[in-house]
């Protein structure tokens, strides 16, 4: 059996340094960009530490430890130190986390002052414990740097992964060729430049000379502009925007009657009759389009209390269609590009529109039917389209403004009473109420919940717990006072009264009257 001999005692090598030795070397990036614009200082280091100690550490190390001691933050101010966070002990500080009076002796010309010092001074600590351990970077790490476990709980193993990955990271992008010089980021667009407006047909109506002639003389509308009111012409899709010109203008069937800024086609094509943007070309008549304000309702009582010239800071449009009839895409996609244009020469911000915060919160997406006795736009753009419009523009608005639309999360269900009753349970119960028009028309009205009357008729079903059905709604000369009444009656004999020409008068129990 042969004798086995002691090995050779071995004289302690170090590891072989990287090659750096030109001002060309590249350490290369692992995608941290504030970490890499300190490449100059993790190679300062390095050389210093080879010319004053002999050693050489490896600037990517450098690097990799400056990426998980700053928490990826190449922005790390040097005078931030820890424990910032109630943990005993010394302070350790910068993008390096070096204890400086721990080791002010192995670099007193280091600069506490700058991101470089505290690099140079790492590059000693691991230089240094590399000499008196005879090891390579990470060992001098976990030795003489992160000599146990962090206070945030990442082990030394981990700790050392982490660099490690870095640093492979660091050496494939080096690998692959100089990295060719990053263009400037493009300078970020002003959020509030124009929207285009869509094209339009230039249509100016010419009415009569009398100021009574379905408009009347104001200031210039532009800057007073405050949203969009919806309407549609209730006669045959065919008729087209050239049809309507005449219609409005001098000569034709309601010369003496509303005029409106625009009509859409159903073939898309958008008439411009009244240009409330150009003075000299309609901007400073407001026509009748939008009307009168004896049925407010909905979005439109907000706003009127805030805005009350309607005529005058809404863009009234027309868009040829009867009540009950589809609207074309063509249609839509016009309506929809007015409205993203107008919305963003508003300002109003995506995120919260129809809603504009500098105007007290009142929605610029207005319809008829919110003014004036009557349903337009009617359905199906009511209950249908309405929604799906807003939410078309304000997906433009957001791609415009530089942002993005997020989905808002799924809506608990509402309930809409002291009695836990859905809104499903609370329109059974409120029914149809018919308005019978001063012209005969019936406008069938269902349970709004914004609604002034449907809000005033739910809190006394809640006060009594009882919901009567709702039955009409009709116009009778005041025995009272000057003027006409809106009278609504429900099943049960209740009975609501409110002046039809007070636009400020309330909503009132007529049956309730007398126990005031």
């Amino acid at each position: 059996m042969p004798v086995r001999r002691p090995t050779d005692p071995t004289v302690p090598v170090l590891p072989k340094p990287p090659p750096i030795s030109t001002e060309s070397y590249v350490l290369g990036s692992y995608g941290v960009p504030s970490i890499d614009a300190h490449d100059a200082a993790f190679l300062a280091g390095s050389h210093a530490v080879a010319a004053k100690r002999g050693v050489r550490v490896d600037p990517r190390v450098l690097k990799g430890m400056m990426g998980g001691e700053s928490g990826e933050d190449g922005t790390y101010p040097v005078e931030r130190c820890r424990p910032f966070d109630g943990h005993p002990g010394p302070r350790s500080c910068g993008p390096m986390q070096i204890k400086w009076g721990f080791h002010v002796q192995r670099c007193p010309e280091c600069d506490e002052g700058t991101v470089a010092g505290h690099v140079e001074m790492a590059a000693h600590i691991i230089g240094m414990t590399m000499l008196a351990h005879v090891c390579d970077e990470y060992e001098a790490y976990i030795r003489g740097y992160l000599t146990s476990d962090d206070i945030n709980g990442t082990s030394q193993q981990a700790a050392v992964k982490a660099i490690k990955k870095r640093v492979a990271r660091m050496e494939a992008d080096a690998d692959a060729g100089p990295s060719k010089p990053k263009p400037e980021p493009p300078e970020p667009a002003d959020p509030w430049r124009p929207y285009p407006y869509p094209k339009m047909v230039n249509l100016i109506v010419q009415k009569p000379a009398d100021d009574n002639a379905g408009f009347n003389r104001c200031a210039f509308r532009r800057p007073n502009i405050r949203g969009f009111c919806t309407h549609i012409t209730d006669g045959p899709p065919s008729q087209t925007i050239e049809f309507f010109a005449s219609f409005f203008g001098t000569g034709g069937e309601r010369a003496w009657d509303a005029l409106t800024d625009l009509v859409v086609g159903w073939d898309g094509r958008i008439g411009l009759l009244n240009d409330w943007r150009d003075p000299e070309r309609g901007g400073t008549r407001a026509g009748w389009a939008n009307g009168g304000v004896d049925g407010l309702e909905g979005e439109g009582v907000a706003f009127f209390r805030r805005f009350p010239a309607i005529n005058e800071v809404l863009v009234s449009c027309e868009h040829a269609q009867k009540a009950g009839g589809e609207w074309s895409d063509a249609m839509l996609a016009s309506t929809i590009e007015l409205r993203t244009a107008i919305a963003q020469e508003l300002k109003c911000p995506a995120d919260s529109y129809p809603y504009h915060p500098s105007h007290g919160g009142v929605s610029i997406e207005q319809q008829h039917r919110n003014f004036a006795t009557k349903s337009c736009p009617a359905e199906p753009y009511i209950g249908r389209y309405d929604k799906a419009v807003r939410i078309a523009v304000k997906e433009k608005l957001a791609a415009w403004q530089g942002g993005s639309v997020v989905a808002p999360p799924p809506e608990p269900v509402k309930t809409f009473t002291d009695w836990g009753m859905t809104l499903a349970h609370v329109a059974n119960y409120f029914g149809v109420l018919h308005r019978v028009n001063a012209g005969g028309t019936v406008d069938k009205l269902p349970f709004d919940p914004a609604g002034p009357v449907s809000l005033v008729w739910l809190k006394r079903c809640e006060e009594e717990g009882k919901f009567p059905e709702a039955e009409e709604m009709r116009l009778f000369d005041s025995g009272i006072r000057p003027g006409q009444e809106w009278w609504i009656t429900f099943e049960g004999g209740w009975t609501l009264v409110k002046s039809a020409g007070d636009t400020r008068d309330a909503w009132r129990w007529l049956d309730r009257l007398e126990d005031a």
